[in-house]
């Protein structure tokens, strides 16, 4: 977190500077793959430092809300191959996503998504469903709790 916009006046949060602020927020933690909870301030002072957090909500984690983590550790994973990285709040929406006027990220409907795209993915829907989808709309049904097996990157007549 730059404190000043001027360049010539940036000063990073120290990370040591927040020890004392109330833990606030859930994060995952991509490096170790865990939900945390920080304060605000360690949450900007890490991202400011490059550190992989990506917020999950405010207030405290739930160890027992699996379906959340799950979620968050797809977001995580997915976050990379997004071409769309927009701030919303405390949280970045990406492509299969929009940025609501409460300032959260809400995700798309999968018929909202390109049908063609940079990012495909072969997906298995059902025992005999197998379709190539975009990252969007993969993104879209694992949003929903929608079943699926990612069978692999790319379209599906690319094969394994």
């Amino acid at each position: 977190l730059f404190l000043d916009a001027d360049p010539s006046h940036r000063a990073r949060v120290q990370r040591e500077s927040c020890l004392s602020e109330p833990e606030s927020l859930c994060v995952l933690n991509a490096i170790i793959d865990v939900a945390v909870p920080v304060s605000l301030c360690s949450f900007h002072a890490a991202r400011c430092h490059g550190d992989p957090l990506l917020y999950m909500n405010e207030g405290a984690c739930n160890p027992a809300d699996i379906t959340k983590l799950e979620w968050a550790r797809f977001r995580a994973k997915m976050s990379s191959k997004s071409s769309a990285q927009l701030p919303c709040n405390l949280d970045t929406c990406y492509d299969w996503e929009t940025c609501s006027a409460s300032k959260k990220c809400q995700c798309k409907a999968a018929r909202e998504c390109p049908r063609t795209g940079e990012h495909m993915f072969c997906v298995k829907l059902t025992a005999q469903m197998t379709r190539s989808l975009t990252l969007c709309s993969t993104a879209a049904l694992k949003c929903i709790n929608q079943p699926f097996e990612i069978l692999h990157e790319g379209d599906c007549s690319a094969g394994s």
